[in-house]
């Protein structure tokens, strides 16, 4: 054996080409794969970092007011670590005056680090006890207030206590002065002042848990803290991220596993055909060579084992060089992404990045799909006669029946037409692998593509984009309101604007209604929480008017949210009218006031607006919310349309209101998915481009060795000319099979993916990629011209003599 192996490795020393050309197909191979491998742990790990940034690194929040629970977390032997903080809205002197309202974050000193709050200050320090405070710049500015660091300053602070308004004073000593936090998120809420939380004279303060162990096991501590504490919520995105997930969890990250698996499938597949394309190549140069061996004793196992050999040296090779390529390609990439504003801005950078296990994975899965690929051509050599290989005469076996066109040929195409059709009959074997591969080429494509627009359609769903431009939040005084609306009419950059205000009330509902199960609130007996959103009269009936609703007095609209059951996708009612409410309350400061029962209720499917998340909610005129109590209602949000929404946000900035640019916001998400997906459909083009490469080579390797069939039809007379036009009808064959049988496995392969993504009875309908099917037809007319051109390159160089004489 050890003298076949040292032959095998001479002949692809003496072959260098042929040697050159298959270690870069199976490299491509390993590209393919190690690249999705890269790509997704370097994301993640990206992901993973912009959370612990933006978010923090703990497991789960807890929410509470006591002692006990701040006892219970620092005694239990499971938590690893935990910091503390809480939002709190004072004020100067008024109340009424929002210049005088501030809004101080209050945290421990872990909390401080955690979130970087020491880049916010001017000059000074961060607090170090409760009595300490750090001051806006701003604030200080804004209420010409003479304070400086080493100045003491009293806030005021408003509760209820037994139906009656309070006032507690607190006093504070200046240590720092910070610039302003003015969030640009929906969540994140904004702050002009920093202090240390105190527990002795706090109401809800929020503890931030990390666990000892990142395990399944976090949710069953988590579970059981819950008995004990006011209210848990884990942090899903992080422990997501970590591959942990909860019981029946619908994770995106789920979701994207699915469809990394599958695009796995797809590229795994087309790897087996472009390598064992690649070494079927090969082996037929080999024919003759292992049939000289055979003659002087070679057993059919040795042949075998030399092809397997072959493929072990390659495969040692290729490798490291299609690791080292996705390396250097995903390094490149991620540092052009890098260098861009959306990702500087985040401080963050991403880099190629991949784990032992992944690289292990990535090496093992290449390796089964070299050797499996190896299977056919090994069997091949081992089963071929000493004569045939001599020969070479296995490529083309096809009766002389199958040769011979029909009434219609003759009758309607041209001679060089015929030829083609009798050409591609000839080849047998070779034009079916021919077409294979163009199929494969089409079908991987369209389903990478898929695989694509499925992963944006699953981001876009994640992020519930409303239509507005800018948000603004006050107060509910109505001095306030009649200011703002006069700075909205009267500032040019806005286009219009409606604004809505939220309150919790309280039903009573017929369940034979609803799709889910009722969730019964603890402190109201037999009744259901519902978001009761007033909006408007503008944003009424635009909601009307968009779905074809008439509107009537005393009507509300209720949101139908589809909602996913054991992976069954439904909507949370069945049907909706006046007779869904039984009973409805509201209750405030321990006073309930029973509501009156609407005359009509109507149901809409799609919330533009971002009304309510996810919950029961109804929408009413913003006058049936007054009605209730003037006292029930603490703030309005103002939703503006603005094309110069910037310029927008600078004069709301300048004039001192709250505002958020939600369209900026939403505009470096979206370029955070378009960095995503021109990475994903680049890499999608640079595979389909070395497969079209590697069909482009096998096509042009199979005329090549009917240079003595080309030279038969000159020497009887037939023109270059015509033997032009034989090749490109024969090139047309080729991709109008490729269209006929290509079409239908892409559709299947596409379905197949949806399925995958989102399950049997999922929200978005199927709806085929026409796109990557025009892109797909335009590029196999590009390897038809490429392969014509090859051919008639090879055709003008081309000796008749010479060729004759070659042995086929």
């Amino acid at each position: 054996m050890k003298i076949m192996n040292r032959l095998t490795i001479r002949y692809l020393k003496e072959n260098k080409k042929r040697t050159i050309l298959t270690i870069l197909c199976i490299a491509l191979s390993v590209v393919m794969i190690s690249c999705v491998g890269i790509a997704f742990y370097s994301g993640k790990q990206f992901y993973k970092e912009y959370i612990e940034k933006s978010e923090g690194d703990y497991h789960y929040t807890i929410i509470d007011n006591t002692q006990k629970t701040i006892d219970l977390i620092k005694n239990d032997s499971q938590i690893d670590s935990y910091y503390y903080s809480c939002s709190e809205m004072y004020y100067y002197k008024d109340i009424n005056n929002p210049k005088e309202q501030l809004v101080i974050k209050k945290g421990d000193s872990k909390y401080f680090d955690k979130q970087s709050l020491d880049k916010n200050l001017i000059t000074g320090n961060l607090p170090q006890s409760p009595k300490e405070i750090a001051l806006s710049k701003e604030y200080i500015e804004l209420n010409n207030l003479n304070k400086k660091i080493g100045d003491s300053i009293r806030f005021q602070y408003t509760f209820y206590e037994d139906n009656q308004e309070k006032t507690k004073t607190y006093d504070y000593k200046i240590v720092g002065i910070i610039k302003e936090f003015k969030s640009q998120s929906l969540y994140v809420n904004p702050f002009n002042a920093i202090s240390y939380i105190d527990f002795n004279n706090q109401d809800f303060y929020t503890i931030y848990v990390k666990d000892k162990e990142l395990s399944d096991n976090i949710f069953d501590h988590g579970n059981q803290l819950k008995k004990d504490v006011n209210q848990l919520d884990y942090h899903s995105s992080y422990l997501a991220i970590q591959d942990i997930f909860e019981e029946n969890s619908h994770s995106i990250f789920l979701t994207m596993y699915s469809m990394i698996a599958a695009l796995l499938v797809i590229i795994v597949f087309i790897s087996i055909f472009i390598i064992y394309q690649a070494f079927n190549l090969s082996t037929n140069d080999r024919i003759q060579y292992l049939g000289m061996l055979s003659s002087v004793g070679a057993t059919p196992k040795q042949k075998k084992r030399s092809v397997y050999y072959e493929g072990f040296i390659m495969s040692l090779i290729s490798i490291p060089l299609g690791i080292l390529m996705s390396f250097i390609g995903l390094s490149l990439t991620f540092f052009t992404i890098s260098q861009l504003d959306i990702v500087k801005s985040l401080g963050i950078s991403i880099s190629a990045k991949l784990s032992l296990e992944y690289l292990f994975l990535v090496i093992f899965i290449s390796l089964m799909t070299i050797f499996i690929s190896l299977y056919l051509p090994a069997r091949k050599i081992s089963k071929i006669s000493v004569i045939d290989a001599l020969k070479k005469n296995d490529e083309i076996k096809v009766k002389s029946k199958k040769l011979k066109n029909g009434f219609f040929s003759k009758k309607f195409f041209k001679i060089n037409q015929q030829l083609a059709i009798k050409n591609y009959r000839r080849q047998g074997r070779r034009s079916k692998v021919i077409v294979f591969s163009l199929v494969i080429s089409m079908v991987s494509f369209v389903g990478i593509f898929g695989f694509g627009v499925n992963m944006f359609k699953t981001a876009e769903k994640a992020q519930r984009y409303s239509n507005y431009d800018v948000l603004i939040n006050i107060s509910d005084d109505e001095k306030q309101m009649n200011e703002l609306k006069s700075f909205l009419d009267h500032n040019s950059k806005v286009d219009d604007y409606d604004y809505l205000t939220r309150i919790y009330t309280y039903a009573k509902v017929d369940s034979s209604y609803l799709n889910i199960p009722i969730s019964l609130d603890s402190q109201h007996i037999g009744y259901t929480q519902f978001n009761l959103v007033g909006v408007s009269d503008s944003l009424y009936s635009k909601i009307c008017d968009e779905n074809n609703i008439k509107g009537k007095e005393k009507q509300a609209i209720a949101i139908n949210y589809p909602y996913t059951d054991n992976d069954v996708v439904k909507k949370f009612y069945k049907k909706m009218d006046n007779k869904f409410l039984t009973s409805f309350i509201y209750q405030d400061d321990n006073k309930v006031v029973e509501l009156p029962l609407f005359d009509s209720i109507e149901m809409i499917n799609e919330d533009k607006y971002n009304l309510s998340y996810f919950n029961f909610c109804l929408v009413v005129p913003i006058k049936y919310v007054y009605d209730i109590d003037k006292s029930s209602y603490n703030s309005v949000e103002f939703m503006v349309y603005s094309s110069q929404h910037e310029e927008l946000t600078k004069d709301l900035e300048d004039a001192h209101y709250s505002s958020i640019d939600y369209a900026a916001t939403v505009e470096r998400d979206r370029q955070m998915f378009t960095i995503i997906q021109v990475f994903i459909y680049g890499f999608v083009l640079i595979m389909i481009l070395f497969t079209l490469m590697n069909i482009v080579n096998m096509m042009s390797a199979s005329i090549n060795k009917r240079k003595k069939e080309f030279a038969m039809m000159l020497s009887v007379g037939m023109s270059p000319k015509g033997i032009k036009k034989m090749i490109l009808n024969e090139s047309f064959i080729y991709g109008l099979k490729t269209l006929l049988y290509g079409i239908p496995l892409s559709i299947l392969v596409e379905y197949w993916l949806y399925i995958q993504t989102y399950g049997q009875n999922a929200e978005i309908p199927f709806q085929i990629s026409y796109l990557a099917y025009f892109i797909s037809f335009i590029m196999i007319m590009f390897v038809m011209v490429i392969t014509f051109r090859v051919g008639l390159r090879q055709l003008k160089k081309q000796n008749i003599i010479e060729s004759l004489k070659e042995d086929m």
